[in-house]
């Protein structure tokens, strides 16, 4: 559906992995293979995109509960949950949106 465009998606879908699972490595192994095999099928650079999935994989932490609940326990916090989430929300899709456009942008001027 993406085609050629999919590298803008690509931090994104590690965002989500990110959000998710909570962890890098098992971003990489729920979407990694999708990121190599979908940039072998349109043509992109299968390492560039397997290395946008793990950077929105530490995107999607900031917002990831599991990070959030140990952060604010770990800062006597308890509670503010949903607060800190709903502030770093905003961050999360401004940061994923910039990696996007770096992964679409980058090999287009021949830097990648």
């Amino acid at each position: 559906m993406a085609g050629d465009k999919f590298p803008l998606i690509s931090p994104l879908i590690g965002t989500i992995g990110g959000f998710v699972t909570g962890s890098g490595t098992s971003t990489t192994a729920l979407f990694g293979q999708l990121q190599v095999e979908t940039a072998k099928a349109i043509g992109a650079n299968p390492t560039w995109l397997a290395a946008a999935n793990l950077m929105g994989a530490g995107i999607g932490k900031m917002i990831c509960p599991q990070s959030i609940a140990i952060g604010t326990a770990a800062c006597g916090l308890t509670g503010a949950e949903s607060k800190i989430l709903g502030k770093c929300a905003a961050y999360t899709l401004l940061f994923a949106a910039i990696g996007g456009i770096v992964c679409f942008v980058f090999p287009m001027i021949g830097l990648v």
